[in-house]
């Protein structure tokens, strides 16, 4: 896909595609459900007037439900993802890292910026931002039946037993 093409018409191109084409994603992450798709899109947006120097931006917006792993009672649960973002499209290096001081901090800019080719590779595309919006650490908003590994851990349990740095002080003071 040719993005300066798209910002230059302001178009919008929709598509849907099965998850099983992600890669990376099949790699890292559980067998993933057969009849799940990605919904994507991407639309050109005009130049903002007023702003000195143009600036190619696009909106990415991606609805997808990866199958993911609980970190804390370890069952498979679905993740419904919508992405929305706004990229600024650059096309040399130098552009990339016009933002980036001499301590390798990224200022502080409105949007973050890709490298783009006139061949954009949408699967690929589209996987990094999936990818980049997984939780590190995935986890049900509440496991199934309180099963998590700290469910049965409560205030009173946790507070009845002896710090250890009382112990500590008994053994001092014998």
């Amino acid at each position: 896909m040719d993005f300066y093409e798209l910002i230059r018409n302001q178009k919008t191109v929709r598509d849907t595609f099965p998850i099983t084409n992600l890669n990376r994603l099949l790699e890292d992450y559980p067998d993933q459900h057969t009849n799940s798709f990605v919904d994507w899109s991407v639309t050109g947006i005009p130049d903002r007037v007023g702003i000195s120097e143009a600036h190619k931006l696009i909106n990415l917006s991606i609805k997808v439900t990866p199958r993911l792993i609980c970190q804390r009672c370890n069952k498979y649960f679905d993740f419904p993802l919508e992405i929305e973002s706004t990229l600024e499209v650059v096309s040399s290096l130098s552009d990339l890292e016009a933002d980036v001081d001499t301590s390798g901090e990224i200022s502080d800019y409105e949007h973050d910026k890709i490298l783009a080719s006139q061949a954009q590779d949408m699967v690929s595309f589209i996987e990094d931002e999936i990818l980049l919006n997984i939780p590190y650490i995935p986890k049900h908003e509440t496991c199934p039946d309180g099963m998590g590994v700290l469910s049965n851990l409560t205030e009173s349990n946790l507070s009845s037993k002896e710090s250890p740095f009382a112990i500590l002080k008994k053994l001092k003071k014998n």
